[in-house]
């Protein structure tokens, strides 16, 4: 039977249903067609709004930056005579590796392999995911400053809870298919359902 425009349903083809195809969309939910679905990195965010305090410090993955009035070991952070200013400063040279090694960080201090930090926009310094996909959402954010004002955005504890990362949808775009009443975009890869910005894999290899 057809699918219900105001329930959805399953994909039917000669009354029964596609087998490994998942429930669909009602029609009245559908938008604009897409093509493939590019990669999205995940994103998160440092705010710094206070003065820091020596032995503050928060984590990026399993690296530790530890802020310091002298650095002493590896991911120390330099403090320096503006504990606001130059901690956003060199906390951002740090996590880059950028800056002067030994001055604004502990030179034994490596660049972080899995973000990078845009510079401060007033008190938000911006981490993205270095690759792009999925796999930065479940980079662990955590924080023990004293100040309240100084706090992991939105108090996140993964990378991805700010901005969530995506993986790329592969295959090259093919057209429209319409099964049922319903219209679904394909590629080489894959089939999807038409609903607007996000395209939701429902049957694998229909053109491969």
């Amino acid at each position: 039977m057809p699918i219900s425009i105001t329930t959805g349903g399953k994909i039917m083809t000669g009354g029964n249903p596609i087998i490994g195809a998942g429930d669909i969309k009602p029609l009245s939910s559908r938008g604009v067609p897409v093509d493939n679905v590019d990669e999205v990195a995940s994103v998160g965010g440092l705010v710094i709004g206070e003065d820091v305090i020596d032995g503050d410090d928060f984590t990026i993955g399993v690296t530790v930056y530890r802020f310091k009035d002298t650095p002493a070991q590896a991911f120390d952070v330099e403090i320096g005579a503006d504990p606001e200013v130059n901690a956003k400063l060199n906390i951002v040279a740090a996590i880059n590796l950028s800056g002067t090694p030994g001055v604004e960080y502990f030179a034994g201090t490596t660049i972080h392999p899995d973000v990078t930090a845009t510079a401060f926009a007033t008190d938000l310094a911006v981490l993205t995911a270095k690759v792009a996909g999925a796999a930065g959402n479940s980079i662990a954010l955590a924080e023990s400053f004293t100040d309240a004002g100084n706090i992991i955005e939105n108090d996140a504890v993964f990378l991805g809870d700010a901005v969530t990362g995506l993986d790329d949808v592969d295959g090259a775009y093919l057209g429209k298919i319409s099964v049922g009443g319903y219209v679904y975009d394909y590629t080489n890869e894959n089939m999807y359902e038409n609903i607007g910005t996000i395209a939701k894999p429902i049957y694998d290899k229909i053109n491969a």
